[in-house]
């Protein structure tokens, strides 16, 4: 029973094994998938927002510019 519950993974298997629902990095399918972004910057901390708003990264980070 521990053995079973060791061996089973919260993630599809690899892209192109059987079963997986994982899809290729190179797949047509991510084409244009993110082609820009709107940055909203939220509390670091919700329940101190004098602490002030987040402002790590930036919107090329999501778009890999």
């Amino acid at each position: 029973m521990i053995a079973n519950i060791l061996a089973y993974g919260q993630f599809a298997p690899r892209a192109g094994q059987q079963g997986s629902t994982a899809i290729k990095s190179d797949s047509a399918v991510f084409k244009a998938w993110a082609s820009s972004c709107t940055l909203h910057r939220g509390y670091m901390n919700m329940a101190n927002p004098l602490a002030g708003r987040a402002s790590a990264g930036n919107e090329k980070n999501a778009v890999g510019g």
